[in-house]
């Protein structure tokens, strides 16, 4: 599985990559990613959304495997 997620992270760009790997790994809110790649929050999300899509569908899942991203990402907004 990891060979697969290996291979599905490396057909996003560069950018959805970085907030992928941020949001799963690193400390970092939506809001710091938008500001550091100078777009919205909302392409954050969508970014995030892409690379947890292709992860899910390159896995053989019919769902992905996170829900409610846009809830989180509005908690850390107001936490902020």
């Amino acid at each position: 599985d990891i060979a697969v997620v290996a291979q599905a992270l490396s057909e996003l760009t560069e950018r959805q990559r970085v907030i992928f790997q941020e949001a799963f790994l690193g400390d970092v809110s939506h809001h710091e990613l938008a500001e550091r790649f100078g777009v919205g929050v909302r392409m954050i999300q969508k970014d995030l959304r892409r690379g947890i899509d292709l992860c899910a569908r390159r896995l053989g899942k019919r769902k992905s495997f996170v829900t409610g991203a846009a809830r989180v990402s509005d908690r850390e907004e107001v936490q902020e």
